[in-house]
């Protein structure tokens, strides 16, 4: 220690060794009366004055400020970079920036090797000077040689200064100064409420359940689904029309970001998507207030989708998750619901943490110049201040944004600045700091009207109201009250899920114990009555049997029953999901013969008999259900098979083909070899395929030659009774040979031909 103490001394400039002596009441004078050399005078001082007497003499000397500044430097381990304890020290009103005024006759400069510390002044270098004087603070700078010649340490605090460790036994215990702040200082108060932070969380979910959300190529949200989203929330965003981007919508964008690190929502190429099935209610809706709020603050911690330092300089090199991480550690050291300032806040955690923010921050600060994040600092000056600024933007930001939403504090804002904060007991208990309180006994209240609507009131769990959402549509959404209205539509939306009426019963009447009005719980009944009547599903496999004996033995067989779920018709079966081919296998292993078909076009070809009545019969035993619903089409069951009829023709025409031939193509497909002659000439008759047509009397006349009538139809008295036989192109006209005539019109009466007797 004492050759330590030896070097200290040894580097501070001899005039300034000698009035630090001298004014601790050390003799600097010989008995001749000449100052003592240097090589005398560092021993002395080492022996005399690095006791706990003169620590304490000097400590008697101090003024109130000196004090202050000293007890701040302690607070920081006996040592810190003079830069940021500056610039805390100025920031809290402690001490004064360096000034171009006068005091006591001269300009504040750089101390020289004569001139002493300035007794009066505020001035920060001034005080660390007069602690300096006292013996009680000094610099950790070398000495500087240039050309042969060495500058010794004088007053000017170095880039370091510090406490030596063999006085620090005598200095008392560093106070923590009090961050409590005067109630006239705290401004305008902002309260939060993490009630609505919650639901509104809530709203954005299920909003994302029910709409499209898309990002845009900058990765944001849509500006389109912003507004529609933030008009279903209790606590839209105000200035959401003035925002650029989703960036600038600072709440809106945060309960994004929370849904995304809680795993609540993924992305899915460009669209933001819920996580989970329609009916899947995530277990953190299920939990407390305070569980989820603990959550959130959590989520936020480690987040890096947020930024609470966008655009600002130097935000490279912040480690946010580090800075949330020992912001939150020092607000749980703090009192709760006691108004604190913000400013003492954050001297407080650079005391504590001085690199809570950006790692080796004393050493980014003491450079004298660099290129930092795309500018250009001139002096470590420049780079401490930016520093500086960036952790009180990073602080300021972090209250006045998700601490504030999240409900962990209350705000006192002046002249639209954070200026004081407090910690509400419900962010003590997201904090940790507070025991979790005992389940409320008040969980709200669910009210079913006579008129459908549907009331939840107080606070009802945000997992029930997640629930409501199935079967209810919302009409509006309010701090202290949800209100739905029950529909058929929106009953038949949930069963469609696969949310019924039983479970809708069982919500309102077993887990919240409403009494649900009769007429509603009727018309529930009902519905769900109508929507069970007809089940549409897809993507399943069915084991169609012979006969209902068949598909007993089937059902009872240990090989094939085991995959087969229930009957949903005498001869048919469900299979379970995924076990078409175990079917198969237990099928072939007992000797059956299975057919396989499937939805596919081609997959009914060749798969009837017709015969000239219409009669359909089927090449297999079991015709599949797709063939099924194709003969349906085109013809009417009868006593197991299909026939085709007039009427079924016609209705056929009508609804599913456009004109015979299309008719017949189709039945070409299904029918195994040519179709009856005799079969197609009815369908063509039934589908009215070849019209109507006219007979009428005609007399020729027949002349030796082409001249000839040439000649008769130009005689002034024969011309005039005779018109040249041509046919219009527009119409189809064929002679008829008249002993013909009744034969034929029996022919085309078969072929569903009316025959008038003129011609059109």
């Amino acid at each position: 220690m004492s050759d330590e103490l030896i070097g200290l001394l040894k580097e501070y400039n001899y005039h300034t060794l000698l009035k630090i002596a001298e004014h601790n009441g050390l003799d600097i004078c010989d008995e001749r009366g000449r100052k003592l050399r240097k090589a005398t005078l560092v021993p002395l001082m080492r022996r005399h004055f690095f006791t706990e007497a003169c620590v304490k003499a000097s400590l008697a000397e101090l003024s109130e400020l000196d004090r202050a500044v000293l007890n701040r430097l302690l607070l920081r381990g006996g040592e810190a970079d003079t830069i940021s304890l500056r610039q805390e020290v100025v920031r809290d009103g402690l001490a004064a920036e360096q000034s171009s005024q006068k005091w006591g006759g001269y300009w504040h400069r750089s101390y020289g090797s004569n001139v002493p510390p300035r007794l009066d002044s505020r001035v920060f270098s001034d005080v660390i000077a007069r602690l300096t004087l006292h013996g009680l603070v000094f610099t950790k700078v070398p000495s500087v040689v240039h050309r042969s010649v060495t500058y010794k340490l004088n007053f000017n605090p170095g880039s370091v200064i510090y406490v030596p460790p063999a006085i620090r036994p005598f200095l008392p215990e560093p106070a923590q100064p009090s961050l409590e702040i005067d109630p006239a200082d705290i401004g305008e108060r902002r309260a939060t409420a993490p009630d609505i932070f919650l639901r509104d969380l809530l709203l954005y979910w299920l909003d994302l359940r029910q709409n499209e959300v898309t990002f845009i190529q900058a990765g944001t949200v849509g500006k389109r689904h912003l507004k529609r989203v933030n008009g279903v929330l209790i606590e839209p965003e105000p200035d959401l029309a003035e925002a650029a981007s989703e960036t600038d919508a600072g709440r809106l964008f945060f309960l994004r970001i929370l849904l995304e690190d809680m795993e609540l929502a993924i992305r899915d190429g460009p669209r933001l998507v819920p996580k989970g099935g329609s009916l899947q209610v995530p277990d953190v809706w299920s939990g407390s207030a305070a569980e989820q709020l603990g959550l959130c603050v959590r989520t936020w911690e480690r987040s890096k989708r947020w930024d609470e330092l966008q655009d600002l300089r130097l935000a490279s090199l912040a480690d946010r998750q580090q800075g949330r991480s020992a912001l939150l550690d020092f607000l749980r050291t703090l009192p709760s619901d006691t108004w604190l300032s913000v400013g003492l806040l954050l001297s407080r955690l650079v005391a504590t943490d001085p690199d809570f923010l950006v790692r080796d921050r004393n050493v980014v600060s003491s450079r004298s110049s660099g290129y930092i994040d795309g500018h250009w600092y001139r002096s470590g000056e420049m780079m401490a201040a930016q520093l500086t600024q960036l952790e009180r933007s990073f602080v300021d930001n972090a209250l006045i944004g998700p601490l504030f939403w999240l409900g962990v504090v209350d705000m006192g804002m002046r002249e639209g600045q954070p200026g004081s904060f407090r910690i509400t007991r419900e962010g003590a208990r997201a904090l940790g700091m507070a025991p979790a309180e005992a389940a409320s006994a008040d969980q709200g209240r669910i009210i079913v009207q006579p008129n459908f609507q549907i009331f939840a009131l107080g606070p009802v769990p945000l997992s029930l109201l997640a629930r409501l959402e199935i079967f209810a549509h919302r009409i509006k959404a309010e701090r202290g009250a949800f209100e739905y209205h029950l529909s058929q539509d929106s009953v038949y939306r949930a069963q469609q899920v696969g949310y019924g009426t039983k479970e809708i019963l069982h919500l309102l009447t077993e887990e919240v114990r409403t009494e649900v009005p009769q007429n509603v719980l009727r018309s529930l009944q009902e519905w769900g009555a109508l929507h069970e009547r007809i089940v549409f599903r897809d993507h399943v496999s069915l084991c169609q049997a012979t006969s209902p004996a068949m598909l007993d033995k089937l059902l009872a067989d240990e090989r094939v029953g085991c995959h087969l779920s229930h009957r949903v018709s005498p001869t048919v079966a469900l299979v379970k999901e995924g076990n078409a081919a175990d079917v198969l296998v237990g099928l072939l292993e007992r000797d059956i013969l299975p057919t396989v078909s499937t939805d596919q076009p081609d997959a009914d070809v060749n798969a009837v008999f017709a015969d000239e009545e219409g009669v359909l019969s089927f090449v297999h035993a079991v015709p599949s259900l797709h063939l099924q619903g194709r003969l349906s089409r085109l013809a009417e069951p009868s006593d197991g098979l299909y026939r085709i009829t007039e009427s079924a023709v016609q209705a056929a025409l009508r609804g599913h083909f456009d004109g015979v031939p299309a008719l017949l193509q189709e039945l070409g497909k299904l029918h195994r070899g040519p179709l009856p002659e005799r079969l197609v000439l009815r369908i063509k008759a039934w589908g009215h395929h070849f019209g109507d047509a006219a007979l009428s009397p005609l007399t020729l006349l027949q002349v030796k030659n082409e001249e000839t009538l040439r000649e008769l139809l130009a005689d002034p008295e024969v011309g005039p009774y005779l018109s040249r036989f041509k046919p219009s192109a527009r119409k189809a006209l064929a002679m008829v040979h008249e002993q013909k005539l009744e034969t034929l019109r029996k022919l085309l009466a078969e072929r569903g031909m009316k025959v008038s007797d003129r011609l059109r």
